[in-house]
């Protein structure tokens, strides 16, 4: 039987009609829900249609929400039902492209980020896609702990968050910068005043805002927050980026995520369109599980401190990540490897995860 073929079967002479659907193949189908559809949409879309040209069959859909068209009809539907709700009427709202069943399930999940996530639960929940993502910022907004409670309940279900702005993850790909900046961008009236370009009386040259530190110190002097090609752009530093972004992770860990700053975990969503194992930043000094034994690097030795021999690999960078060389290290208990050059080794932990550990406190 081929799907989509009306099929007639004759029996005990009474004539049955009825029609194969097409079922929808779900595997590893992705849906992402972005806060707009500004920089990390840009970015986003062109990373989906890069996966599929290079990775041809590895997700069988990724869906970006939402489309600039997408955006204005829920503008458009929303403000519709703002005016009914005056007069009465269903005030119920709705998503970009999902709605609730019940109009206090909406109100229960309306505020921002929990929207983000909740919308992109509704999509598992619905059935048609696999795996769900939610990409915001900080923002100032009020509900990030109910987000994360929401993400909680599903595994399928992860955010991708950046703390104060999505640039964050831009500036990663040229250096690791401590400074917990305020926004995204400057803006007056609305309008973004091009810091670091020196064209506005109040341009704060980076020591406020991201995107004027990308362009003070010309990592992308023309950078634009809605610019698009970004992904093709920066990819010859996204090794770096994705080191900087477990970098951030591990400045502060004990605080509560959306308090942190700076901060990102976007790089595990571009990891996962990819392919690539996430990074882990483990501090110099500290013994790492590996395998069956434990290792300890400090003061430019990697030790072996627990009972199990040890082979692993090693790839050596200078202060800006770049790599250096690799080396095939054997260790028995005990026996210690000495590196004559380099600030960071980086190797396989347990084949979930890359460590990088710099090599000198």
């Amino acid at each position: 039987i081929v799907p989509g073929v009306l099929v007639l079967f004759h029996l005990s002479e009474t004539l049955i009609i009825f029609s194969m659907k097409m079922s929808r193949k779900l595997k590893d189908n992705i849906v992402v829900i972005c806060e707009r559809t500004e920089t990390e949409f840009h970015y986003l879309k062109e990373l989906k249609s890069i996966v599929e040209e290079r990775l041809p069959g590895r997700f069988s859909d990724i869906r970006v929400i939402p489309t600039p068209e997408e955006l204005a009809v829920c503008v458009k539907r929303n403000q519709a039902i703002k005016k009914r709700s005056l007069k009465g009427g269903d005030s119920s709202g709705r998503y970009y492209t999902q709605e609730e069943e019940l109009p206090e399930d909406y109100e229960r999940y309306k505020q921002q980020p929990t929207r983000y996530v909740r919308e992109a639960q509704l999509y598992l929940i619905e059935g048609s896609y696999t795996e769900a993502w939610a990409v915001y910022d900080f923002d100032n907004f009020p509900d990030h702990a109910q987000a994360r409670a929401l993400a909680e309940e599903d595994e399928r279900l992860h955010i991708a968050f950046s703390s104060v702005s999505f640039e964050e993850w831009l500036l990663l790909h040229f250096e690791l910068n401590w400074t917990a900046f305020q926004k995204s961008v400057c803006k007056e009236a609305g309008k973004d005043i091009q810091c670091g370009t020196g064209k506005h009386a109040n341009d704060c040259k980076g020591s406020t805002c991201v995107g004027g530190r990308l362009r003070a110190q010309n990592f992308l002097p023309g950078y634009d927050k809605c610019g698009e090609e970004l992904f093709t752009t920066l990819e010859p530093r996204l090794e770096h980026a994705r080191i900087g972004a477990a970098w951030t992770r591990a400045l502060n860990p004990k605080a509560d995520i959306w308090l942190q700053n700076p901060y990102t975990d976007f790089d595990r969503l571009v990891n996962r369109l990819l392919g690539y194992s996430d990074y882990k930043w483990v501090a110099c000094g500290e013994t790492i599980s590996i395998v069956h034994t434990q290792v300890l690097v400090n003061d430019g030795n990697l030790v072996n401190v627990g009972s199990g021999f040890l082979v692993l690999k090693v790839i050596i960078y200078d202060k800006q990540f770049n790599k250096i060389e690799s080396n095939i290290i054997r260790l028995i208990p005990g026996e210690s490897f000495h590196f004559d050059k380099g600030d960071y080794i980086s190797f396989p932990e347990n084949g979930e995860s890359v460590v990088i550990v710099p090599l000198h406190a």
